[in-house]
């Protein structure tokens, strides 16, 4: 099942909820160009910073 979007509704950030989606969001991220130069681009690595800052109550954009 797939949310959708609604006009006027809330837009909320998306929370990985299993490796997979992390590993996902982070390539997703990495092949954008939207990781700060400087920053290792690798899905991987990306992936890393994200489960770190889930651990730490931070959003994964916000970790990025």
């Amino acid at each position: 099942m797939v949310p959708t979007l609604k006009a006027g509704s809330k837009a909320l950030g998306i929370i990985p909820q299993n490796f997979d989606d992390c590993f996902r969001l982070a390539q997703c991220a990495a092949m954008s160009g939207a990781i700060p130069s400087g920053h290792d681009q690798k899905p991987e690595a990306v992936c890393m910073v994200i489960m770190f800052g889930l651990e730490l109550g931070i959003p994964p954009m916000q970790a990025i």
